[in-house]
């Protein structure tokens, strides 16, 4: 008799967002829980004109979960998560733990330093995407043999969306100890570059996994067997099970 496979425990976190995330969760949940061995909670927290009250109590128990999935922005008119809260997600992933980073996520809590590092590089002030429209997706060299795009052709179109650029972070500061390994990259008609759309992130402090994906504006996009393969790959390589 086949021994059942372990069923990975993950959270996503959400509640206030630039994009409609009451939308996006339960379709992202979905994905997960299709696959027949994830067990998907979601934490869902004040929107962005709560109290400090409305907060108490809000340092989410992270290590219950091999991955954390934040749909969680508070970019435009937001409140970012108590320090405590964020520090916690950065011990969690530190000590070895999984986060990935989906779409606008990779703007959040731009003043806190420990959580750049998760994501690499992000959405900051001279970052941008023109209208949404469609796009095929390109592999670099590494992420042809990554877990994350198996299934995936080295070349494959993606379906309307946005596609960001003039991302920064530590990721492209010089000695900082975070190296990105970009996966996947669309071409911009705007800066006229590769753009990386995809990518893990090395952290010389962290034994944790980061996976970062900027596609998904949307449901429409979240339709597209690209995002869905990654992203379902992407949590279970943070996960460590790929």
């Amino acid at each position: 008799m086949a021994t059942p496979t372990p069923t990975i425990r993950a959270l996503i976190i959400d509640g206030q967002n630039n994009h409609d995330w009451r939308s996006t969760t339960p379709v992202l949940r979905d994905i997960l829980t299709r696959s027949g061995g994830v067990d998907v909670d979601v934490l869902t927290t004040p929107d962005g004109q709560s109290s400090d009250e409305d907060w108490q109590g809000f340092n989410p128990d992270f290590a219950r979960y091999r991955v954390v999935v934040s749909n969680f922005t508070d970019i435009v008119k937001g409140k970012a998560w108590p320090p405590e809260a964020i520090d916690g997600l950065c011990d969690y992933v530190q000590a070895g733990g999984g986060f990935v980073a989906y779409h606008a996520a990779a703007s959040a809590f731009r003043g806190h330093e420990r959580f750049w590092r998760l994501i690499g590089v992000g959405w900051r002030d001279k970052a941008g995407h023109g209208p949404r429209f469609e796009f095929p997706v390109t592999m670099t060299e590494p992420g042809k043999s990554h877990p994350i795009t198996r299934g995936l052709s080295p070349l494959f179109h993606h379906t309307r969306d946005e596609l960001w650029h003039g991302l920064t972070g530590p990721g492209t500061t010089e000695g900082s100890g975070v190296t990105l390994n970009t996966l996947a990259t669309a071409h911009s008609p705007i800066t006229g570059r590769d753009e990386p759309v995809l990518w893990t992130v090395n952290d010389n402090k962290s034994l944790g996994r980061s996976f970062v994906t900027v596609l998904g504006h949307d449901t429409e996009a979240l339709a597209s067997t690209g995002f869905q393969t990654t992203f379902l790959n992407g949590c279970l390589w943070a996960a460590n099970q790929l």
